[in-house]
C-alpha cells in the first residue's frame, strides 16, 4: 500500500529528495537549499526537530525497528540521501552499522534513481599529503571504521542504482555543530579555559556547511553509476590555528591548555579536493577565516 508521501509524489512532477538521518545540521542545510530550488524533500529521522522547515516533509521512524513506513514511501525516482551514522556522544558503531544495513536493504529493494551516502575523509587516515579517492583506506578509529564497513556494503548491495559516496572533510558552519569549532566559539562565550588533549597540532581539512551541501548536490545532478568523491577545501588547518582565527572573529582571547594526554584519533588529515571540481564543476568557495565569522555570527544569532 502506498503512503500519502507517495500518493503525493504521484501527482507532482518536482524531483523528490529523501533525506534519511536528514534532522541534524547537514540534513537541514541540505534541506533548506533543495527547497530554494524548486525541489520536493522529505526527511526521515527518529527524532524530528521542534523547530521545523517550512515546505519539509516529515516522516518520523525509528530507523533501528520497524521500516514498513519507509519502504512503502519510497520512489523509484527519487534520490536518496544516506546521512545516518554521524557521529555522536555515545556512539555505538555495532547499532550504527546494525541500522544501516537494514535501511540499505529497504533503499536496494526500492531502487531510487540515485543515492548519495555522506561518507567521511577520516577513512583515509593519516596523510602527509593531500589524498585522493584512489588511495587505500586506513580507518583508525570506532568511527571511520563505521563509516568504511559503511561504504563497503553500499558498494556491494547498491551495484543496481547510480551511488555517490561523498567522503567529508570536518563539516562547520552551523551553531548546531558540536565539533571542536562549536566547542572554542562556546568556551569563548563562557570565559571558560578549554582542555586540548595531544598537542593541539592535529590537522583537519575544514569545510564550510553551505559549501559541503553544494557539493553534495553537485554530485547528485552529475552523477551516474558509481563514485566516490572528496568534499574538502585541499586546506588543513590545526588546532591551534582555529583558535587564533576564533580569536580574530570575538575579539578576545580564548583560554585553553594543551594537556599533551595521548588520543586515538587521525593526527594529520589532508585532502585532495580536486574530482569534485574536474568532474562536477563545484569548488569550495568559503575560506576558513570567513567561515569562522559566519559561523560566530550563525552562533550570536541563535544564542
Amino acid at each position: 500500500m502506498k503512503s500519502a508521501l507517495d500518493k503525493g509524489n504521484s501527482m507532482n512532477s518536482r524531483r523528490r529528495n529523501i533525506l534519511i538521518g536528514g534532522s541534524g545540521f547537514i540534513g537541514s542545510a541540505l534541506a533548506e537549499i533543495l527547497l530554494s530550488q524548486g525541489e520536493r524533500v522529505v526527511v526521515v529521522a527518529r527524532d524530528i526537530p521542534v523547530e521545523r522547515i517550512e515546505g519539509v516533509e516529515y516522516l518520523e521512524i525509528d530507523l533501528g525497528g520497524d521500516l514498513t513506513p519507509l519502504q512503502g514511501m519510497l520512489g523509484k525516482g527519487d534520490t536518496v540521501f544516506l546521512l545516518i551514522g554521524q557521529v555522536y556522544p555515545g556512539f555505538d558503531a555495532r547499532k550504527e552499522k546494525d541500522m544501516f544495513s537494514s535501511v540499505l536493504e529497504v533503499v536496494s529493494l526500492a531502487s531510487p534513481e540515485k543515492v548519495l551516502f555522506a561518507s567521511s575523509a577520516l577513512v583515509y587516515g593519516d596523510a602527509d599529503i593531500a589524498v585522493s579517492e584512489q588511495v587505500p583506506l586506513r580507518p583508525k578509529d570506532e568511527y571511520s571504521v563505521f563509516k568504511t564497513e559503511c561504504e563497503r556494503m553500499i558498494h556491494e548491495r547498491l551495484s543496481h542504482i547510480s551511488v555517490g559516496v561523498v567522503r567529508l572533510g570536518n563539516v562547520y558552519g552551523s551553531e548546531k555543530n558540536r565539533g571542536f569549532i562549536g566547542l572554542v566559539f562556546n568556551k569563548a562565550s563562557d570565559g571558560t579555559k578549554m582542555s586540548i588533549n595531544g598537542d593541539g597540532l592535529q590537522e583537519r581539512d575544514y569545510v564550510f556547511l553551505d559549501d559541503v551541501v553544494s557539493g553534495m548536490i553537485a554530485v547528485r545532478d552529475k552523477l551516474s553509476g558509481f563514485d566516490i568523491v572528496n568534499i574538502a577545501t585541499g586546506t588543513s588547518s590545526t588546532l591551534l590555528d582555529i583558535i587564533r582565527l576564533a580569536e580574530n572573529v570575538v575579539g578576545k582571547k580564548i583560554e585553553y591548555e594543551v594537556t599533551g594526554l595521548p588520543v586515538n584519533e587521525v593526527y594529520r588529515s589532508r585532502i585532495d579536493g580536486g574530482k569534485l571540481q574536474r568532474e562536477y564543476g563545484y569548488k569550495p568557495r568559503i575560506s576558513i577565516s570567513e567561515g569562522l565569522q559566519k559561523t560566530y555570527d550563525r552562533y550570536k544569532g541563535k544564542y
